[in-house]
Formats: C-alpha cells, structure tokens, sequence
C-alpha cells in the first residue's frame, strides 16, 4: 500500500481510501486483492443508510452487471454486504471515459 493510506479488509480484498470516483448509488474505491497486490480493483461502496429501504436500481445495476460479458465492459467480479454497506467489486479501467470521450471530435465513439 501507497504511503500511510488506511485500509479495510473484506473477505479477500483489501479497500484503500483512493477515491476514483463518485456517482448516485455510491463512492468508488481503489482496491487490490488480498493475496494477489498486483490485481487491481475497482470497489464501489454504497451505503446502506442513503438506499432508504429503496433497493429497486440497486438491485437493478445487480443484474446487468452480471450478465453483461464483454472486453468492452468492465468486468464484474462479486458483491459483498456488511452491516453498513454494500460492495461492488469490479475489474479496474484506467482510462477515464468523460475524460476520452471529450477528446473525440464528435464526442462519441462508433
């Protein structure tokens, strides 16, 4: 781990304070496995708190996530819940897509 950086541990993967990003459902994480620190993840935490009982789009994401399979999708690794929180753990991009997509002149991809 990268200087001083704090960490948690879930099952077999270790959770650093890196944000990479945030969005509706949650804040995303950089993350690693435990035995393997080489493997990079990407881990979305979600709080269960801010869900208000309201697991419809959650459970929603869920699904697509694990049937979409492709080398154009980030990969999908497994879910994990605490009592505070739920855990995405997903394959980590180090491309950011706002970022590429801005640099495309018509500002899509074909």
């Amino acid at each position: 781990m990268e200087g001083k950086m704090e960490a948690k541990i879930i099952d077999n993967y270790i959770i650093t304070n890196q944000k990479l990003g945030e969005g509706p459902f949650g804040t995303v994480y950089r993350g690693y496995l435990k035995d393997d620190k080489a493997k990079i993840l990407a881990v979305k935490q979600i709080e269960l708190k801010n869900l208000k009982g309201d697991y419809r789009l959650l459970k929603r994401e869920l699904e697509l996530l694990n049937l979409l399979e492709s080398p154009n999708i980030v990969k999908f690794y497994k879910p994990m819940r605490t009592p505070n929180n739920l855990y995405f753990f997903l394959e980590y991009c180090q491309t950011d897509l706002k970022k590429y997509m801005k640099s495309k002149k018509e500002g899509y991809l074909s």
